[in-house]
């Protein structure tokens, strides 16, 4: 058997914590393993003490699946914002390309017949 602070040590959680489970979330689980002295020091015995470790993992785990869930809809939101990004930049490069060849039709027309020859001279 070991007293509240024995027990918040061997766990690593405060006094606090070790209370709070008695009185609040176990009461009913620990009863039979609670044990007052004369000196009215509380006690719990190691089947007890295994109760409150079982529901600190429990607890434990539903804080860390919680934070994933968050994790996971943050990470979903990003993608979201970083697809639509991509859509963005994608259009501005559709219209860039658009853009690129109707100025390079229009060079093509302002050559003259005669330029059109020279450039073909050159280019044997």
């Amino acid at each position: 058997m070991k007293s509240i602070s024995e027990i918040a040590k061997k766990l690593d959680i405060t006094y606090q914590a070790v209370y709070k489970k008695i009185n609040n979330q176990l009461k009913t689980e620990l009863k039979k393993h609670i044990h007052l002295q004369e000196n009215k020091k509380i006690l719990i015995d190691d089947e007890g003490i295994e109760i409150i470790e079982d529901s600190l993992k429990t607890d434990n785990f539903r804080v860390n699946n919680q934070l994933n869930t968050e994790f996971i809809t943050f990470l979903q939101r990003q993608i979201e914002i970083k697809d639509s990004q991509i859509d963005n930049l994608l259009g501005k490069i559709e219209n860039m390309q658009v853009l690129l060849k109707n100025e390079q039709d229009k060079n093509k027309l302002l050559l003259t017949p005669k330029e059109k020859k020279a450039w073909q001279f050159w280019r044997k």
